[in-house]
C-alpha cells in the first residue's frame, strides 16, 4: 500500500509540476512584496544612504557618501559592522552614547566658483567729513566704516582653497543641514550685512536650514526694526530680539535652543565666508558627531577690508594666566597626516567661530552663560569638549576671514573675573599655577557648582588627562626650579616683560617690584631656561643687552645657570652674570624708554662686590 501512496504521488507531480511550482514563485513574490511597512520603515530610518550610494573612508574627509567607489583602494563599508567603543571604566565617557547614531544627510548642489575679487577703492577724497567719520567709525566699532559703507554688501570673495581642498570636496554628495547662529550687538550695519550675504552666497540652499541673528538688546537706530525688514526676501533668516542685555553667551545659547538643525555653527558678526567654507565643517561632524570644528580664520585688514589668508602652521594654545596663544603644530600630529590641510587637532578654538553638533553642545552644558562675554568661551568650551568625550580641530580647507577691531573688547577685570571662573571649574588641582600667576585674590566668581556637576554626571576625565594627552607641550610650572618676580635688591627693580610676539626680539627692562606676578612672573625650568609661557630670555652676542625670544628647548643662548648663594644669574656659554645696566645711582627713576634712565637687563663680567649683579627669587620649588 505504501509504494502505491508513492506512486500515485509520483503521477500527480508528473502532471502537476509546472502548476505547483507556479504557486511556490507567487508565494515567495508575496513575500517580498508585502513585507511589514513598520519594519520597511524603520530599515529606511536606521540608514543615510540613498540608492546607488555607499560610504566610503577618504583620507582628509573621512566617512562621506559617494555615487561610485573613488578608487580600489576604497572599499564600501555600509555593510560592515560598527566596531564597537573600547570599555575602559577609567576614561570612559558616557557622552558617547547619546553621540553615536549617524546623522540625517542630504544631497545637495555645490555652489558655483567666482572669479577674482575686486580691488577695493579706497583713493576716496577724504575731506574734513569724509575724515570725521572715520574717526566715528573706528571709536564706535574698531573698524574703518567710512570704507566699509562703499564696498557692496553683497560682495565675492575669491575661492582660497587649494586644489586639494577642492578635490576632496567633489568627492562629498550628502551632508546633514545647518543653522548658522550669529550674535549681534551694536554692529556696523555694512559689515553685518556683509557677514549675513556672504553666509547666503557661499553656503548651498539644501544645507543652509536657517540663519539666526540674535540681536543682544542692541541700542543703536539702524539695528532697530527696520532692520528686519532687509531680509523679507529671505524665509530661512530669524531675528531674535533679546530686550535686555544678557551678554554674548547667554544670547549663543538663546540662539540654539530654537535652532531647528542638527548641526549648529556659531559666527561672529564681523566675518565673511569664502567659497566652500561649509562643506569641510559639515563633513567632520557627519563622521564624527562629538568633534567641535573651527574653520581657517583669515584676515580681514580693520582699515583696507583686503582679505588675506592666514597659514596653519599653528594651533591654539594658552599660558597660565588662561590668554589665547598660538603654539606650533606637535611632530606627533604632523607625521600621521597624509596631507598638512586634513583636520588638525588643536588644544584650544582659535576663537568663537565653529561648528558643533547640537545634542552634543547640549549635553556639554551650552556655553557657560557667567562667562557674558568674548575671549575666554573658545577656552571653556574646548577643554569641556576634550575631556568630556569630544575633541577640537582646526579644518585648514575651511576658510573664514574675520576683522580685527583696535580697541580691546573687554576691560582687564573683567577678563580676570572670567579666567578665575574658568581655572576654578576645569583646570581641578591645576587651578594653583593659576592663582599663583596672577597673584590676586577675593574676586567674586559666581556660582560653579552647576558647572562642576555636569562634568561629573558627563564622566569627564580629568585635567591632567588633558595635560598629557592632548597639550602635551604645555610647561608646567611644578617642573620649575624657582618661580615668581626676580629682583635686584639694590635697585628695588624686577624683571618685567609681556610675552607677546611683539616683544620677541626686544631688550628686556627693569620696573620697580609690584609684587603681583603678571609680566614680572618668571619661572626657572630644569633646562636652566628663565622663561615665561612660551618665551625665554636669550643672549646671542649681539651687544649687551639680553633679548626676549621664543623657547626652542635646546639649551645654549638660553640656558642660564642659577646660583642661590652668591644670588648670581650666570649664562652658561659667556659665563657672564645678568646685570642691572646704568650708572651706581640709588635712586633709580621709573623707566622712561624716551630717557637715559631706563634700566635694561644686561651681562657684565661677574664681580663678587657688584649690587647690581644680586638676584632674589621667590623660591616655591616645594611647593606643589
Amino acid at each position: 500500500p505504501a509504494g502505491g501512496v508513492l506512486s500515485r504521488m509520483m503521477m500527480v507531480w508528473r502532471k502537476k509540476k509546472k502548476y505547483m511550482l507556479c504557486m511556490v514563485m507567487v508565494a515567495l513574490g508575496c513575500r517580498f512584496l508585502y513585507t511589514d511597512d513598520e519594519e520597511t520603515k524603520e530599515e529606511l530610518d536606521q540608514t543615510t544612504e540613498k540608492p546607488g550610494t555607499c560610504e566610503f573612508h577618504i583620507s582628509g574627509i573621512g566617512s562621506v557618501f559617494l555615487d561610485h567607489p573613488v578608487s580600489t583602494e576604497h572599499g564600501c563599508v555600509a555593510d560592515q559592522e560598527e566596531t564597537p567603543c573600547e570599555q575602559d571604566d577609567s576614561e570612559h565617557v558616557h557622552v558617547w552614547d547619546r553621540v553615536r547614531r549617524p546623522l540625517q544627510l542630504h544631497g545637495y548642489t555645490p555652489m558655483q566658483a567666482v572669479g577674482k575679487e575686486k580691488p577695493i577703492n579706497n583713493m576716496f577724497k577724504k575731506d574734513n567729513a569724509a575724515r570725521q567719520r572715520i574717526a566715528v567709525g573706528y571709536d564706535q566699532y574698531g573698524l574703518n566704516q567710512f570704507l566699509s559703507d562703499l564696498i557692496p554688501v553683497k560682495r565675492r570673495l575669491p575661492d582660497v582653497r587649494s586644489g586639494w581642498c577642492r578635490d576632496m570636496a567633489r568627492l562629498v554628495t550628502r551632508l546633514p543641514k545647518t543653522s548658522v547662529i550669529i550674535t549681534v550687538h551694536n554692529e556696523a550695519m555694512s559689515v553685518l550685512l556683509r557677514a549675513v550675504n556672504s553666509v547666503i552666497q557661499t553656503t548651498p540652499a539644501e544645507l543652509l536650514e536657517e540663519i539666526i541673528i540674535v540681536d543682544d538688546a542692541s541700542d543703536m537706530e539702524h539695528l532697530g526694526k527696520g532692520f528686519d525688514s532687509r531680509f523679507k526676501d529671505f524665509s530661512n533668516v530669524k531675528v531674535l530680539r533679546i530686550p535686555k542685555r544678557i551678554g554674548f553667551l547667554s544670547s549663543r545659547n538663546k540662539g540654539a535652543l530654537i535652532s531647528s538643525a542638527p548641526v549648529i555653527i556659531f559666527l561672529d558678526s564681523n566675518i565673511e565666508c569664502t567659497q566652500g567654507w561649509v562643506e569641510p565643517l559639515l563633513a567632520r561632524i557627519a563622521q564624527d558627531r562629538s568633534a567641535v570644528v573651527s574653520p581657517n580664520m583669515d584676515s580681514i585688514d580693520q582699515d583696507t577690508f583686503e582679505y588675506v589668508t592666514a597659514d596653519y602652521d599653528a594651533v591654539g594654545g594658552f599660558s597660565w594666566n588662561l590668554m589665547y596663544e598660538w603654539i606650533n603644530i606637535g611632530d606627533d600630529v604632523l607625521n600621521k597626516q597624509r596631507n598638512p590641510e586634513e583636520p588638525i587637532p588643536t588644544p584650544n578654538l582659535p576663537g568663537g567661530n565653529f561648528a558643533i553638533d547640537k545634542e552634543f553642545f547640549k549635553l556639554l552644558g551650552q556655553h557657560d552663560q557667567v562667562m557674558d562675554t568674548l575671549g575666554f568661551d573658545n577656552l571653556e568650551l574646548s577643554i569641556k569638549s576634550w575631556t568630556c568625550g569630544g575633541r577640537v580641530e582646526i579644518l585648514p580647507c575651511s576658510h573664514v576671514g574675520h576683522i580685527s577691531r583696535s580697541f580691546e573688547a573687554m576691560p582687564e577685570a573683567m577678563m580676570l573675573n572670567i579666567s578665575m571662573r574658568t581655572a576654578e571649574v576645569l583646570l581641578d588641582e591645576y587651578k594653583v599655577f593659576f592663582q599663583d600667576r596672577i597673584g590676586v585674590e577675593g574676586f567674586d566668581i559666581g556660582e560653579t557648582s552647576t558647572r562642576k556637576t555636569i562634568r561629573k554626571q558627563l564622566g569627564c576625565r580629568p585635567f591632567s588627562w588633558y595635560v598629557e594627552n592632548v597639550y602635551r607641550t604645555l610647561f608646567i610650572p611644578a617642573q620649575s626650579l624657582a618661580t615668581g618676580e626676580v629682583r635686584n635688591p639694590w635697585s628695588a627693580l624686577c624683571i618685567e616683560s609681556g610675552v607677546t610676539s611683539d616683544h620677541f626680539n626686544q631688550p628686556v627692562k627693569l620696573f620697580p617690584c609690584n609684587n603681583m606676578g603678571g609680566h614680572q612672573y618668571w619661572m626657572f625650568s630644569k633646562m636652566g631656561e628663565i622663561r615665561r609661557d612660551e618665551a625665554c630670555l636669550d643672549f646671542a652676542g649681539d651687544g649687551e643687552r639680553v633679548i626676549l625670544y621664543p623657547c626652542h628647548g635646546g639649551g645654549g643662548n638660553q640656558r642660564w645657570v642659577l646660583d642661590h648663594s652668591r644670588r648670581r644669574v650666570r649664562h652658561q656659554i659667556t659665563r657672564m652674570c645678568l646685570t642691572v645696566s646704568g650708572d651706581e645711582t640709588h635712586a633709580v627713576p621709573l623707566p622712561d624708554p624716551d630717557t637715559q634712565n631706563a634700566r635694561y637687563l644686561v651681562l657684565s663680567d661677574c664681580q663678587e662686590q657688584n649690587l647690581k649683579q644680586d638676584w632674589i627669587w621667590f623660591w616655591v620649588k616645594n611647593r606643589y
